[in-house]
């Protein structure tokens, strides 16, 4: 790879910050927006659509995999895809929070933004041609992620409070397009060899990889672990109300500790990436999901005091590294097993974690959206009290299913 091209490349990680400050004002705020505390069913509706949509996210994440790997253009196989999807992705979260927007824009939201992402994520094969080269792209990158989430829930709160949730909106574009969009022009993929490639992207491929039993595991494990952060995730808002009978600023506060931990455990896996195996890493962030829910759902039986605030932050705090290994630690199994399976088939790997964020994403958004309604007001913790016991069985489950070791042969 030529230096211009280095330097050039050198920025995507850059582009994760953009994506993931607009998706985590839309996976926290979108169901809240649609459905505050007590709107009875309200929030079973936005629910089945996020359903849907995150059902479709799935189902998508294969054919652009397929699409990434056959395509021959120009400046791409798979950024072109994204450069399509980005300005449409834009424009829906841009007319999203209005107050008469109709709740099927979740929906297309949802297909952009999967649409944009999935692309994104298979690049880093060609972009960072070796395996440290990957795990410095992938730590910047999760860097720029977990400060744009925190910067999303740290400012959401604020922003809905004072602004309303139009601000939302100006807040993403404005966060998009900069360290988004611009990054996604610049950078260039390395040449195809297409001697390497001659045959690949059949959608037998993905039938083949599934054949074997610890990639099934991985697959399914990754899905339930994604399941358990989103439905926290859309609880995070509730929590102020119910468990601390404070304002949405309580929510930013608490999103803080959150994002200190994130911050934290970016350090941690830099260390732990050196000794440890990916999937090693993800079965200890099931773990650390499985004891936080259980000090989380004690403390929602407790009249707010300063032990819940102090056990709520700690809480947030070693949520944390759940958070990582849900957002960073896949694409590293994934792009491992690329390697070892040396058949230029980056979409096929790529696209079988996507259906596991699209489909984990999906379960996770509709039991939090299903069970937070069962709260008769904004202090009734009865509807956190399920979403936090639901997520627990997710996150035990994740625990017994992935694999200790995955590869293309195991």
């Amino acid at each position: 790879m030529n230096a211009p091209r280095r330097l050039l490349n050198e920025l995507y990680p850059l582009g994760f910050f953009g994506l993931l400050f607009t998706n985590t004002l839309f996976n926290q705020w979108v169901v809240y927006s649609h459905a505050p505390p007590g709107t009875g069913a309200g929030p079973r509706g936005v629910g089945a659509v996020m359903l849907l949509g995150y059902v479709l996210q799935g189902l998508a994440n294969p054919l652009l995999g397929l699409a990434g790997d056959r395509l021959r253009a120009t400046f791409g196989s798979r950024r072109p895809l994204s450069l399509v999807a980005a300005p449409l992705m834009l424009g829906v979260f841009s007319v999203l929070w209005g107050e008469t927007a109709p709740v099927v824009l979740v929906l297309a939201y949802c297909l952009l933004f999967t649409t944009v992402m999935q692309p994104y994520l298979a690049l880093l094969p060609s972009i960072a041609g070796t395996p440290k080269l990957r795990l410095r792209m992938t730590l910047t990158g999760s860097f720029f992620g977990l400060a744009a989430s925190g910067a999303a829930l740290l400012a959401g709160p604020l922003l809905v409070q004072r602004f309303g949730f139009s601000a939302l909106a100006t807040a993403g574009a404005s966060v998009f397009v900069v360290t988004l969009l611009v990054p996604l022009l610049l950078v260039r993929e390395a040449p195809v060899n297409e001697a390497d490639v001659r045959g690949k992207g059949s959608p037998a491929d993905f039938f083949e990889v599934l054949r074997v039993p610890a990639v099934r595991r991985f697959v399914l494990g990754s899905l339930l672990l994604t399941a358990t952060l989103m439905a926290l995730v859309v609880s995070g808002p509730y929590v102020a109300g119910a468990v601390l009978h404070q304002p949405q600023s309580a929510t930013a506060v608490l999103n803080g500790f959150l994002v200190v931990g994130m911050l934290v455990s970016v350090a941690l896996l830099g260390k732990l990436g050196k000794r440890f195996e990916p999937l090693t890493l993800m079965r200890a962030g099931a773990k650390v999901g499985v004891a936080v829910l259980a000090l989380l759902g004690t403390v929602t039986f407790l009249e707010p005091s300063m032990a819940t605030w102090a056990a709520c932050a700690l809480g947030f705090f070693v949520l944390g590294y759940l958070a990582l290994s849900v957002l960073a630690l896949p694409s590293l199994v994934v792009a491992r097993l690329s390697d070892e399976d040396g058949r230029g088939r980056e979409g096929v790997f790529f696209g079988l974690s996507g259906v596991a964020t699209g489909f984990g994403n999906a379960v996770g958004a509709f039991a939090a959206s299903s069970l937070l309604p069962l709260a008769r007001d904004a202090g009734d913790a009865t509807g956190l009290q399920a979403t936090i016991a639901v997520s627990a069985v997710l996150a035990i489950a994740s625990v017994l299913v992935l694999p200790r070791r995955v590869g293309v042969s195991t």
